[in-house]
């Protein structure tokens, strides 16, 4: 048996330990149960597991690092459970991920049996949405961890993993800083560590981020300057919500939330940018800018009025443009 999925059952109680003699197992995809209990640990021995799916369960205790180490694993979504405990740190086990090379076959094998075809569809988190993909890429790698109970620190190693292209930390605990080594993962695509507990500041190395399209730091307690390098350009203000303590954010509106706990309560403050100190400010600065255009307006105009020869260049040029954009329209 190379695949197993019974998404969006009723199936209640634990994960059989028979499964543990599926060896060529290859997507095992249990997400959307009622199952509970903890992970096994025998999860360990499916070497061949590309694709596992544990999602909006019940499961709870800490994740085995038996989990952690499977070579071949491409897709991890164990979110949506009450998962505790740290992430283990030994990430460089998952070398599917580890490589950022592409494998020369460009979806998991389709399965053929008397006549009729299979094709593996998988429906992860996407840049924050939930997206089925009719084939699993061998290009798309990704972790979701999302909406458990984890603690800690994200691990220095996690920046090991550079052919990963998604990764969703958000609504944990989470705490310390966010590693500099996540600027290492240069296939990343979508990164996000919102409502954790995160503080410090974002690390300048993330502008090295070439490919990454989807960013959600919001409710941590982050400070500092937001880099403004990069694809941070792209980012707009739903990135940053909630960290009251950041500055040279490019908007002037910022939620804020009442409570501790980051969610609920949330209205919306007036935020002053770097660039607009006070209104007096922006009322000199549009003064001065209407003056100097009125002055290089004269400065042109007292030019052509004066001197001859540059005169009848500028109303040659003139006549030239006139004559292109009427031979546009007419051809």
């Amino acid at each position: 048996m190379h695949t197993l999925k019974l998404n969006g059952n009723h199936l209640r109680g634990v994960i059989p330990s028979s499964i543990s003699e599926g060896r060529s197992l290859q997507v095992l995809d249990l997400g959307n149960n009622d199952l509970e209990g903890t992970l096994p640990h025998w999860i360990g021995k499916l070497s061949q597991l590309h694709v596992l799916v544990l999602r909006s369960n019940h499961f709870h205790g800490s994740i085995p690092r038996q989990v952690i180490g499977l070579p071949n694993l491409q897709i991890l979504d164990l979110s949506g459970n009450h998962l505790s405990g740290a992430i283990p740190s030994n990430l460089t086990n998952l070398l599917a991920m580890v490589n950022a090379s592409q494998n020369n076959s460009n979806h998991l094998e389709e399965y053929s049996s008397s006549g009729a075809t299979y094709t593996n569809q998988i429906k992860i988190s996407w840049k924050g949405w939930d997206v089925e993909f009719v084939k699993v890429l061998f290009i798309l790698k990704c972790i979701d961890l999302s909406n458990n109970s984890l603690s800690g620190s994200i691990p220095f190693k996690m920046g090991s993993l550079q052919g990963l292209i998604a990764l969703n930390l958000s609504r944990n605990h989470l705490s310390g800083r966010i590693p500099k080594t996540l600027g290492h993962m240069e296939q990343l695509e979508s990164l996000d560590l919102s409502l954790n507990r995160l503080n410090g500041n974002i690390p300048l190395e993330l502008e090295f981020l070439s490919y990454l399209e989807f960013l959600n730091l919001s409710y941590n307690m982050l400070d500092g300057k937001v880099p403004h390098g990069g694809q941070f350009l792209t980012f707009g203000e739903s990135s940053y919500l909630g960290n009251l303590k950041l500055s040279g954010i490019p908007f002037t509106n910022i939620s804020v939330c009442n409570n501790s706990s980051g969610y609920g309560n949330c209205t919306s403050i007036e935020r002053i940018g770097e660039a607009k100190n006070s209104d007096g400010e922006m009322i000199g600065w549009a003064v001065g800018l209407g003056l100097s255009y009125g002055l290089g307006f004269s400065v042109v105009i007292g030019v052509l009025t004066l001197n001859k020869r540059v005169r009848k260049r500028a109303f040659d040029f003139y006549d030239v443009v006139i004559l292109a954009i009427d031979g546009c329209i007419r051809g």
